[in-house]
């Protein structure tokens, strides 16, 4: 018994630190950084298309109801005729997964025609066609046409992580209220489908369904499939449990983003207004100057959509024009020829000490928990079980010392507030 013991020890370990396990995990929070970054320049595009912030791609409360019903429905006609709409579904993947590589891709080749081409757009029968856009064409068939003909894991993974991008990156929640349902009702459904299935179908639709889909030999891309280094068997994480905690950390993200524009905008202004009395040698200080630049859950709930005064502590406004000078001024800088450093500067500033950093941390503390209850246990978990509650605590818990959102007076500030504000701006 006790050798019996050491052994299961011993390969639980070995699973742990398997090279597949890590680059699985890597991949997972790599899809939602990515996919989180890409929604707010999505949004930007649309809201300049449209002259209104996006609303149509974001998850109302019927559809947060009716997702988890379609996905039951779904699941059980995949159980019983997989092999029948099998090529079906390798045609609407082939689409989705070109669509998504080309997505994906998109700005590096944007950025790279930028540099080395004096070409913005090609003009083909009377229509101007952009460069990056012809340019990214060629790359999402070099992924998706050796798939087609070969159906190997790797490619498959390609493209389901690509999708997966493209899914948190054009999906919305549109409120933390909406958000709590999606995922309560997703929690549910992962523990029925995996655990209590199999008391009405005879074994776990779940993990009947996912081993179909996981074959080496035909792999789709509504999982990621990974063979293990230090031990035997494969590794295997359906997209579900990373696009759908991915969405709600995307909301997070969100709210990092306009928190954080608003903050940096407020510290410009105040400098500014310290060169004016500078300048002007004056001996007052503008209005409560002092701690202008301090933004907390509760002031930016003040003003969400942004048609009103940003109120500020002690009194202190900002009106919506100084916000939007300072975006320009970012926007501006983007532009250059150093846009990648300037990207990634942004994106750092935007994520260090955010609600979104502590989202990432326990979605990784998810996953861990995950793995360490599969070793445990001997049989597939549902990964929404752990990862669900796990990132949901983090956005229901006022961490603000944690998280770097604490008020002046020291009390805690309920962590509802930016999220609130957030719902009609984003």
């Amino acid at each position: 018994g006790g050798r019996h013991m050491r052994q299961q020890v011993a390969t639980g370990f070995l699973l742990l630190v398997d090279p597949a396990t890590v680059v699985m995990a890597l991949c997972a929070l790599a899809t939602i950084v990515v996919g989180s970054h890409r929604s707010s320049d999505l949004a930007a595009v649309v809201a300049e298309a449209t002259q209104h912030a996006p609303q149509a791609n974001g998850v109302t409360l019927v559809m947060a109801i009716a997702l988890p019903v379609l996905g039951s429905i779904l699941l059980v006609v995949l159980f019983y005729f997989l092999n029948i709409i099998y090529y079906l579904l390798m045609v609407m993947l082939t689409f989705s997964g070109t669509m998504s590589v080309c997505f994906v891709f998109y700005p590096l080749v944007e950025n790279f025609v930028k540099v080395y081409t004096r070409r913005e757009s090609i003009k083909i029968r009377c229509v101007e066609i952009p460069l990056p856009a012809l340019a990214v064409v060629p790359i999402a068939l070099i992924v998706v046409v050796p798939w087609v003909a070969t159906m190997v894991w790797p490619l498959a993974d390609v493209l389901a992580l690509c999708i997966g991008i493209t899914t948190v990156a054009a999906v919305r929640l549109p409120s933390l209220k909406i958000s709590a349902i999606l995922l309560s009702l997703f929690f549910v459904y992962d523990i029925f489908w995996v655990f209590l299935s199999g008391f009405i179908f005879g074994k776990s639709v779940m993990v009947s369904v996912a081993l179909g889909l996981a074959q080496e030999s035909a792999a789709l891309p509504l999982l990621i499939t990974m063979p293990r280094v230090l031990t035997e068997g494969s590794s295997v994480l359906g997209m579900g449990d990373i696009v759908l905690p991915g969405l709600f950390l995307c909301f997070l993200y969100r709210v990092d983003c306009f928190i954080s524009d608003v903050s940096y905008a407020l510290t410009q202004r105040k400098a500014q207004r310290a060169d004016q009395a500078e300048q002007t040698e004056q001996n007052t200080q503008p209005e409560a100057a002092e701690g202008a630049a301090i933004v907390t859950p509760a002031v930016v709930a003040a003003a969400p959509m942004g048609e009103q005064p940003l109120l500020l502590p002690r009194a202190y406004a900002l009106q919506e024009h100084a916000v939007q000078a300072v975006l320009e001024e970012q926007q501006t800088e983007m532009s250059t020829e150093n846009a990648p450093a300037s990207a990634l500067r942004l994106l750092l500033r935007r994520v260090w000490h955010s609600y979104f950093l502590c989202g990432l941390v326990a979605y990784t503390m998810g996953l861990l928990l995950t793995w360490v209850m599969l070793i445990v246990l001997q049989v597939g978990q549902p990964a929404l079980l752990y990862l669900g509650d796990y990132v949901s605590f983090v956005a229901l818990t006022p961490a603000n010392s944690s998280c770097g959102f604490g008020d002046d007076s020291g009390a805690g500030v309920a962590t509802e507030a930016p999220f609130s504000a957030v719902a009609g701006r984003a």
